[in-house]
């Protein structure tokens, strides 16, 4: 169960935010994820009134589980994910996380684009070339 609420009034920042094909693109992995998430340069987290909260049904009389919780809106899960549909990759060609807002695992960053190495990606969404550019400019790794 997925759920937003939104309380009206600016709760906090949130680090997804929507880009443009003016904004610098680059890649890397995040501690504890199986593949490459996109971030943007040069800008910074903006304000926001929600908050996502995601829940597992649990069997029998035992509830819920609280799979995650956060500031934002509503994500799709990232391309790479098994549960990733076609508006996975049309949410994340226009979205990217703020570089430098979490942690990335040393070594991974890049300018190109993963996603065209998904086994099981279906077919390409509208907007997916500002996504994965053709000629990624350079990336600056901290």
């Amino acid at each position: 169960m997925k759920e937003r609420v939104d309380f009206g009034r600016v709760i906090g920042m949130t680090d997804c935010v929507p880009t443009t094909a003016k904004d610098r693109i680059s890649f890397a992995r995040r501690d504890g994820r199986a593949g490459l998430t996109r971030f943007v340069h040069s800008r910074e987290p903006e304000t926001c009134t929600s908050v996502i909260i995601i829940l597992k049904r649990m069997g029998g009389d035992e509830g819920y589980l609280l799979v995650t919780a956060f500031v934002g809106t509503a994500a799709e899960p990232e391309p790479w994910d098994r549960n990733a549909t076609s508006a996975a990759f049309d949410y994340w060609s226009d979205h990217a996380l703020v570089w430098g807002s979490c942690p990335v695992v040393p070594g991974t960053e890049t300018t190109h684009c993963p996603w065209d190495a998904v086994a099981t990606r279906p077919p390409a969404p509208r907007g997916i070339e500002a996504a994965c550019p053709a000629n990624p400019p350079p990336v600056e790794v901290c």
